[in-house]
């Protein structure tokens, strides 16, 4: 499929979206987080996501997590690199947004670029004119200071105290900061780690055992009730990683 064939699917697929009931889409997607997927990704970039076999999987366990149906309170999902796990990640905190204003999540990643984008991203696609069509929320900043600032903490209006997302990278100074709202209506949210440790952990024991002191003692520390849990998302490096 060429690239101007891709455009050409979306467009009808599109169409199709756009000609069904917007409350009726609206609620389906809330229940069908795969379907989500397809939807904010043609809004997003107008052409078809490519779903594999493994995008499934992290799917179908990520809807299970924020459905409270995942038997543990952790969950980890290690995954080779080049997969769209990050983009995954963004539309995930979107949809459980869309599901529950008053969620909030601490998001962490071992590069800083890739947490701006993160957060920005996320953010932006709240502000897409077909996701406010169906399930408005206004970003309030009045709290940012400065570009870069508002590019890594954003919270909900119409969502309450604590919820929206703070975005930080791994040896960031945590202080202060909430991972879950215990007091949501809904998926509370937690503490998302998008592959917070960097490839020398391969070849260094210190770093390895630097990042799992890390998790132990700062960002575990983070979430908000006994509810609230950590979804680790990250390629395998070593044996002894996080």
């Amino acid at each position: 499929m060429t690239a101007l064939d891709k455009f050409e699917v979306g467009k009808q697929r599109i169409a199709e979206f756009d000609a069904m009931p917007q409350r009726e889409l609206a609620y389906k997607m809330l229940e069908d987080f795969r379907l989500y997927v397809e939807w904010i990704h043609l809004q997003a970039y107008g052409c078809p996501f490519i779903f594999e076999e493994v995008h499934y999987t992290i799917i179908d366990a990520l809807q299970k997590f924020a459905e409270g149906k995942f038997p543990t309170r952790n969950l980890a999902i290690n995954v080779f690199p080049g997969v769209g796990k990050t983009t995954l990640v963004q539309y995930w905190i979107s949809w459980c947004f869309a599901r529950c204003r008053s969620a909030m999540f601490l998001y962490i990643n071992a590069v800083e670029a890739i947490v701006k984008e993160l957060s920005a991203n996320t953010r932006d696609l709240l502000l897409l004119p077909a996701w406010q069509r169906l399930y408005g929320v206004e970003i309030d900043n009045t709290k940012l200071s400065g570009a870069q600032t508002s590019k890594t903490r954003w919270s909900l209006k119409n969502g309450g105290l604590n919820s929206g997302l703070i975005a930080k990278t791994t040896y960031s100074s945590l202080l202060g900061l909430n991972a879950g709202n215990p007091n949501a209506d809904g998926f509370p949210g937690g503490l998302m780690l998008d592959d917070p440790q960097g490839s020398t952990i391969i070849t260094q024991e210190h770093e390895r055992q630097q990042t799992q002191a890390l998790y132990k003692r700062d960002m575990e520390s983070r979430r908000r009730g006994t509810q609230i849990g950590t979804i680790l998302v990250q390629q395998r490096l070593h044996i002894d990683d996080l």
